[in-house]
């Protein structure tokens, strides 16, 4: 623990991949208490060394893994980890989180962050302890799927207890939104950032340290995580997730009405009123059926994840991750695709290949739709039957995808891209936010989920868009009056609380899932650990303050007002349904603007640049709309 900084080592680790020279760089305090770690340092970094004009996939990229503050200190839930660099699938800030055991396992290294820029002119992958760092020859590791490269690697270094992270074939051949996957099955997974990890011939870290830091204030630290692991086991939210893990969601979701069927041609509620009713609570007891255990990612009095076994029929027989929510929303309800064992399949090589699952689901309903609209025909996508409801069809297309074969080499650049070029009016009827495809909440279920897609900094992201979006829905927070959920009254500045507090959730990390958690008690929390007194309201201007300078990156490379909106194209066809409309979602897109001190076209102002003590900001930034 260096002194003032409980919760750091005071130093990153900067690799040069091209050259291989590595580096010890100092992480001031002053940027550690602004930034924190996670996603706030790796907005920071990406910024201070990715300029205007990069390509994602190019040498010139940087690719940030930020550890945080509560990493290695016991603190329940702090099992997440931060991959930050600038995103392939959208062209703005990017990052991922996921959870297991790599980040802590990183974290016991001694370093506050590792640091890759440049490209390695051969495969290689990074094993670091708290007493060495070596690049090492993955040239025989190149080819292999995310579970046979992990085996291979742990083999390697005779180390049973070595954390792994790394990419698959999608990674390797630079699909644009390939993930980063750890534990064989947990997934940092939006934005592209397994492109980029490809891209620079990294296949992957293998890390062994075992430094665990010492709390300024354990006596404190340790009276807050007695009471959060008891709740976390107990707690009403503790206890529906260890029992059913997020998958269970993917399937009453669609009954509840807050999940989008095919592409979003039909909302769920209109939808399951024709007679799919039964069909998902088919889907529900065959889930029961083949579910085998759960599992708890390090740190987690929870234990949401879950295996499960497939005996018949032979072609998807195996024991494999269960999958969450927003694969059976992505790869079953918006593909129309039903059977538990074939999503089961689909989810499988996703992790294998290591693909985003939402992303994957929602262009292969996109292709769908283009097929039945008669865009494209069997012959343009390679004599595979892509309809709704075709499962062997996904799967087909899966593998083809992550090897940019075929038709999968146009659905490789992601959905906006293979809109452009099908053609016809594909552009039209893509779901989106920023080039990203959403997670599983449908936009027109409430007005603040509508408004949050729409703002979310990362595009169409399932949490900002549906944590931040479904959390300020039913009360005002400056009065605490209940609210209508289809009108945007109010929901600007809920978002703007909900934001600030989840991205510093991001950047500590603590997992989203101990959303049980106040802002007072993470402050209370950091306090502990770091010796500085911090209270709420400084934890909503860090918050604040994090969200600007993501936004400043992605105003470098030209984010604006026009690129907050979701673009949603199909109505609802039951008339009684709630949608928005376009000039409410303007006002309250402004709003926001108003209340974070950006301009009206969506950049922040030199003066709230300054408010915020954020420091260094490097060239003048456009104040008018174009």
């Amino acid at each position: 623990m260096v002194e003032g900084m409980g919760g750091y080592y005071g130093k990153m680790l900067d690799i040069n991949l091209t050259d291989g020279e590595m580096k010890e760089v100092p992480l001031e305090k002053t940027t550690a208490q602004r930034y924190l770690g996670g996603v706030g340092l790796g907005c920071r970094l990406v910024y201070d060394n990715v300029p205007a004009g990069t390509d994602p996939l190019s040498p010139e990229n940087l690719l940030v893994f930020p550890g945080g503050p509560f990493h290695a200190t016991g603190i329940p839930w702090s099992n997440r980890w931060v991959v930050a660099s600038l995103s392939p699938e959208t062209g703005f800030m990017g990052w991922a989180l996921s959870g297991g055991s790599f980040g802590p396992a990183l974290k016991r290294c001694g370093y506050d962050a590792v640091i890759f820029r440049g490209k390695s002119p051969k495969p290689v992958y990074l094993h670091i302890t708290e007493d060495f760092a070596e690049l090492k020859d993955a040239s025989h590791l190149w080819g292999m799927d995310t579970f046979e490269s992990e085996t291979t690697i742990r083999k390697e270094l005779k180390d049973p207890d070595v954390r792994i992270t790394n990419i698959g074939q999608a990674g390797e051949h630079m699909v644009r939104f390939a993930a980063v996957m750890d534990d064989m099955g947990r997934a940092a997974g939006r934005n592209g950032m397994g492109a980029v990890m490809g891209s620079k011939n990294l296949k992957a870290i293998a890390a062994s340290g075992h430094k665990d830091l010492e709390a300024a204030d354990p006596i404190e630290l340790f009276k807050l995580m007695k009471g959060m692991i008891e709740f976390g086991k107990d707690g009403p939210i503790g206890a529906i997730f260890a029992k059913y893990g997020t998958a269970f969601g993917g399937l009453s979701g669609p009954l509840m009405g807050d999940t989008m069927f095919s592409n979003g041609k039909y909302w769920s509620k209109s939808y399951c009123t024709k007679g799919k009713e039964s069909t998902l609570l088919k889907m529900a007891s065959d889930w029961k059926e083949i579910n085998v255990n759960n599992f708890h990612c390090e740190y987690c009095p929870t234990g949401c994840g879950g295996h499960i076994k497939i005996k018949s029929p032979d072609k998807y027989a195996g024991e494999t991750h269960r999958w969450e929510y927003e694969a059976a929303y992505a790869l079953g309800n918006c593909c129309l695709m039903y059977d538990v064992k074939t999503l089961a399949k689909a989810n499988d090589l996703c992790n294998r290949y290591g693909m985003d699952v939402i992303t994957s689901g929602n262009v292969l309903a996109f292709s769908m739709m283009c097929r039945e609209k008669g865009w494209i025909s069997q012959k343009d996508t390679d004599g595979i039957d892509l309809v709704w409801g075709n499962g062997d069809a996904e799967i087909e297309m899966l593998h083809k995808i992550a090897y940019r074969e075929g038709f999968g080499n146009i659905l490789a650049d992601g959905i906006k891209p293979a809109a452009q070029r099908i053609g016809h009016r594909a552009e039209k009827i893509i779901v989106h936010a920023k080039g990203m495809p959403p997670g599983g909440w449908d936009s027109r279920f409430l007005a603040s989920v509508y408004l949050a897609f729409s703002l979310s900094p990362r595009g169409g992201d399932h949490n900002f868009g549906g944590f931040c979006g479904m959390m300020p829905s039913g009360y005002h927070l400056d009065k605490g009056r209940r609210i209508d959920p289809h009108s945007f009254k109010g929901t600007a500045r809920g978002y703007y609380f909900n934001e600030n507090n989840l991205i510093v959730m991001d950047s500590l990390p603590i997992c989203e899932f101990s959303m049980v958690l106040s802002p007072n008690t993470l402050a209370a929390l950091l306090s502990a650990v770091t010796g500085w007194n911090v209270n709420m309201r400084d934890l909503m201007r860090t918050g604040d303050r994090i969200r600007t300078m993501e936004r400043l990156v992605s105003c470098r490379f030209g984010c604006s007002r026009k690129d907050d909106f979701m673009h949603m194209p199909f109505r609802v066809e039951a008339s009684d349904y709630w949608l928005p409309k376009e000039r409410e979602v303007v006002k309250a897109v402004k709003e926001y603007y108003h209340i974070k001190g950006w301009s009206d076209d969506g950049v922040p102002t030199m003066q709230k640049i300054q408010e915020l003590g954020i420091e260094n900001v490097k060239e003048a930034l456009p104040t008018k709309s174009a």
